[in-house]
């Protein structure tokens, strides 16, 4: 026989929604956030259409065009502050 088990908190401290968001990656949250919008947007504005998303490159600058790598610097920040969010998680 199963217990029926009701916990009261009040609003906003509620642990359970941040632990859940923060044991998402990245690309999890930007992909719930985006379906969240897509719901609500069919709610709210179910007759407005999405504008459409057209990208023309007129010129290339010239320091893309030496490497198309990302720079050192840019890993190592991303690495430093992924750090930080593992030992927020754990």
């Amino acid at each position: 026989m199963m217990k029926k088990v009701v916990k009261i908190v009040k609003k906003g401290h509620d642990d359970g929604n941040i632990l859940y968001w923060l044991s998402l990656s990245y690309i999890e949250r930007l992909a719930e956030l985006q379906k969240m919008r897509e719901e609500l947007n069919a709610i709210y504005y179910p007759d407005q259409q999405g504008f459409q998303r057209v990208c023309r490159i007129i010129k290339r600058s010239d320091k893309f065009s030496q490497s198309s790598r990302v720079p050192q610097y840019a890993i190592e920040k991303y690495f430093k502050d992924n750090e930080k969010l593992q030992m927020l998680i754990s």
